[in-house]
């Protein structure tokens, strides 16, 4: 039998709550994007709230650019802070 410790399944992840590495709230996933050749997470997509630079904006980030503790997350953390991902919106 596999130890759930360290899975979450994916529909558990729909709807949690993005941070910012500072801890702020700036939005929630919306779905998950998988890699068909290896079966693991590539993508996150998610809904900004309007404190982020941008109101309700759908933006896809790379799964390796979240952090997540060991235990079952409850918030994803993005590892970048506001100021960059502000930047970025406006790049776009």
């Amino acid at each position: 039998m596999i130890s759930a410790a360290p899975f979450s399944t994916l529909s558990s992840l729909i709807g949690i709550p993005v941070s910012d590495n500072q801890g702020v709230i700036i939005g929630n996933v919306t779905d998950i994007l998988v890699d068909h050749t290896d079966g693991r997470i590539a993508y996150i997509q998610l809904l900004l709230d309007r404190h982020s630079g941008d109101t309700n904006r759908n933006i896809t980030v790379p799964w390796s650019s979240f952090r997540a503790t060991i235990d079952a997350p409850t918030v994803l953390e993005l590892r970048v802070g506001r100021p960059t991902l502000v930047a970025l919106l406006a790049s776009e």
